[in-house]
């Protein structure tokens, strides 16, 4: 009833046949025309069919999604994952115990994003240089693709800790998204092993700095102030109004703006002003956008809007930021 179709990524099921299999052969040219001819689909679009004509039987009494389970674990996931993956550790476990092989101490990974949490950048440097009898476990038998995942590891980690020093989650989820993306254009071990570093410093400074401006105020954020600004980096890319805001968290507009003063030493539209420099800077630096596209994106009025406040916090228009500051090298590497 659904097909032929084709997935727009490779799946694997139990039922796939080979050609052989049903006394079937196919030229160049019949595949050609049968791939012309035969749609793409996306698999959870399929799924979702399959769910959909799956309401007519009137015998099914489960939920969409316990049909779905049921879909995957019949036709497209392993029987017996759980055999394989234990079998698998066995033999893990015995090649290791001959080769005297033994991980990097679990004390180490926990004094190191307790270093990010803590936004102590001197101690990171010292646990990064750190030597030690054990290895990092096997993630790839391609080493290219190790250091990818070992990476991705080390920023997922360094998120979390960022976030539990008080980093917003928003800040520090974009910051992940862009690091992974980074890690993911890498093109050799080295660099990839030293993105994944790049990004555990970078969420410790981020910290640091947090730490500082709140010992500065001589006090902890408060609740509402954490929301306001985890409002505030989920929508950088709007225009962003106080009452909006407020709103959003629960508060009355005048009450908020007072205490985000009183908590911040600055007002709450200069706090969001200055967000948005920042991103600028970074869009400047690390991009070839317009002025404009860059005006549009962070929902200013205009171009020439952005370009009064940009000037208004870095003493720079845009353009001479730019040309300051942008990095030529880093653009034609990750084009």
């Amino acid at each position: 009833m659904i097909g032929p179709i084709r997935f727009s990524q490779r799946v694997f099921c139990h039922c796939c046949m080979t050609l052989d299999q049903i006394s079937a052969s196919c030229t160049e040219a019949s595949f050609a025309a049968w791939y012309s001819y035969v749609a793409e689909t996306d698999f959870q679009d399929f799924i979702d069919c399959i769910l959909l004509l799956s309401q007519f039987d009137t015998s099914v009494m489960i939920t969409p999604k316990e049909y779905e389970k049921r879909i995957l674990l019949d036709n497209f996931l392993p029987h017996d994952a759980e055999n394989m993956t234990m079998a698998s550790l066995s033999r893990i476990l015995f090649d290791n115990r001959e080769k005297d092989f033994i991980h990097n101490p679990y004390n180490h990974e926990l004094r190191e994003v307790n270093a990010v949490e803590r936004g102590d950048t001197e101690e990171l440097e010292e646990i990064i240089d750190e030597e030690f009898m054990g290895r990092y476990g096997t993630l790839s038998k391609d080493p290219l693709r190790q250091e990818i995942n070992m990476g991705i590891i080390v920023v997922t980690l360094s998120s979390r800790a960022a976030i539990r020093g008080g980093l917003s989650p928003e800040m520090a989820y974009y910051l992940s998204d862009t690091y992974i993306q980074a890690l993911e254009r890498c093109t050799d071990p080295l660099t990839a092993k030293h993105t994944g570093y790049r990004a555990e410093r970078h969420y410790a400074r981020l910290v640091q700095e947090l730490k500082r401006e709140h010992s500065a105020s001589g006090q902890n954020e408060n609740l509402h102030i954490s929301h306001c600004k985890d409002y505030i980096y989920s929508h950088l890319h709007r225009k962003l109004q106080v009452q909006d805001i407020a709103a959003a968290i629960g508060l009355e507009p005048n009450y908020l703006s007072a205490l985000f003063s009183k908590n911040e030493g600055i007002t709450l539209k200069q706090y969001i002003i200055n967000a948005k420099v920042k991103l600028i800077q970074n869009l400047l630096t690390y991009s070839d956008y317009s002025y404009i596209e860059i005006a549009s994106y962070l929902g200013f009025a205009s171009q020439s809007h952005m370009g009064v406040q940009f000037h208004r916090v870095t003493g720079m228009t845009p353009r001479k930021y730019r040309e300051k500051y942008q990095k030529d090298d880093f653009l034609h590497e990750y084009k």
